[in-house]
């Protein structure tokens, strides 16, 4: 997929991301490239940085695409250096490993969490399916991703209920979430469908 042409405003993104994008084995994947899209078609300078290796199923996004190394000190030197206007964390792990170096050397950038996936609420759910008891959402994971959302300056969610439980159960500002659902752009032409099967993510 070719990248849209885009004017050089002096703007730049950086991606942390968790794995490297894999559009066509997540939704995930997907959404993180079309944010990363809708980007540089308002003049961003994208870049996407992973600790991850590399895999045959990531995305050629065209982006610039830099491995990096968790509890490392070269990041400092790197992410300085880059000087993004705007840095994004595609899971609240990242924002854990990453943000406190982002805030100390480039503390002039936006920072936003691209949930994807509220994942406290999925293992609240799951947690209650083993147990047989009410869904608890204040459990350590909860606590350690609502705060990775309170130290970013805004948090997309995907999900209209996660957005209104977020604000009722965790008392996060409405300016501080923003509600972003899936982008659409072209629909592939439907082809008859024998079956189907579904496979899980990963976190």
């Amino acid at each position: 997929m070719a990248r849209p042409d885009r004017e050089r405003t002096g703007k730049s993104a950086l991606l942390l991301a968790k794995q490297w994008p894999e559009p066509a084995s997540t939704a995930a994947g997907r959404r993180t490239l079309d944010i990363l899209d809708l980007l540089a078609e308002a003049g961003y300078r994208v870049e996407i940085a992973s600790p991850a290796q590399p895999t045959p199923f990531q995305a050629r996004t065209g982006y610039g695409e830099h491995r990096i190394a968790v509890n490392d000190a070269s990041f400092d030197q790197w992410v300085r250096a880059l000087n993004p206007t705007l840095v994004i964390y595609d899971r609240f792990v990242m924002e854990e490993q990453f943000g406190w170096r982002v805030r100390e050397h480039c503390p002039g950038a936006l920072t936003l969490l691209d949930t994807s996936d509220f994942h406290s609420l999925r293992e609240a759910r799951h947690q209650a399916l083993k147990s047989g008891q009410p869904v608890n959402l204040f459990h350590p994971t909860a606590e350690r991703e609502v705060a990775a959302m309170a130290r970013c300056d805004l948090t997309v969610m995907i999900s209209q209920v996660e957005v209104a439980l977020l604000k009722q159960h965790f008392c996060l500002p409405d300016w501080q979430l923003h509600y972003l659902p899936f982008l659409v752009r072209d629909l592939p032409d439907p082809a008859p469908c024998q079956a189907s099967t579904s496979v899980d993510t990963w976190s």
